[in-house]
C-alpha cells in the first residue's frame, strides 16, 4: 500500500496544474502517512506560482529546490522525451514551458516516471524536513507551487523501492 500511495502521489503534479492552490506565502503542511518510524523526508520546491481567480496556478517560475539550469538541460537531454526537436521539452526556455510540457499526463506514465527521476537528480535547497508523531510525518514549508518530496534518510529494503513524490502544495496528506 505505501508503494501505491508513493507512486499515486509521485505523479499527481503532473495532472494538477489546473488544481487549486493559494497564492500567498502562508505556511502549510505535507502530511506522509507512514507507520515506519527512522526516516527524514525532505520537500524541494520545483516550480512556484500564483492562483488565478479561477483556481489555476500561473506565473510559474522555478522554486528555490532546483538548479534550474541543470534540470532543463537534462530534461532537454533524456531520450525518454523524446528526440531533438520531438523531446516535449525542446522548446522549454521558462520554468511555465516546463510545466505545460509535463500537464495532462497520466498518473503512472513513464514520462511522470522519468520526470521524476531527472528532478531527483538536479536538487538544490530543501524547503523543510519532517518530523515523526502519530503514524505522521509532517513537513512544513512556505508558499503554493509544486513540490519534490525524497526520503533523505538512507534507504534499505523495501524501502529502497519507494518512488519519489511530487504534490501540489497548500496544505496537503
Amino acid at each position: 500500500m505505501k508503494k501505491f500511495l508513493a507512486i499515486l502521489l509521485a505523479v499527481t503534479m503532473l495532472m494538477a496544474l489546473s488544481v487549486s492552490v493559494l497564492a500567498d506565502d502562508s505556511a502549510y503542511t505535507i502530511t506522509i502517512i507512514n507507520t515506519a518510524s527512522g526516516h527524514t523526508y525532505a520537500a524541494y520546491q520545483v516550480f512556484s506560482g500564483t492562483l488565478s481567480d479561477t483556481g489555476v496556478l500561473s506565473d510559474i517560475q522555478w522554486g528555490d529546490g532546483v538548479d534550474s539550469t541543470a534540470l532543463l538541460n537534462a530534461l532537454k537531454a533524456d531520450t525518454v522525451f523524446g528526440t531533438g526537436t520531438a523531446n516535449i521539452f525542446a522548446a522549454a526556455t521558462t520554468a511555465e514551458q516546463a510545466a505545460k510540457a509535463i500537464s495532462g499526463q497520466q498518473n503512472d506514465s513513464v514520462i511522470a516516471k522519468e520526470f521524476a527521476q531527472v528532478v531527483g537528480q538536479h536538487l538544490g535547497t530543501a524547503a523543510g524536513t519532517s518530523t515523526f508523531k502519530d503514524s505522521k510525518y509532517t513537513i512544513p514549508v512556505t508558499g503554493t507551487g509544486y513540490y519534490f518530496i525524497k526520503d533523505a534518510s538512507a534507504v534499505t529494503g523495501s524501502d529502497a523501492a519507494t518512488s519519489y513524490i511530487l504534490q501540489v502544495v497548500k496544505s496537503v496528506e
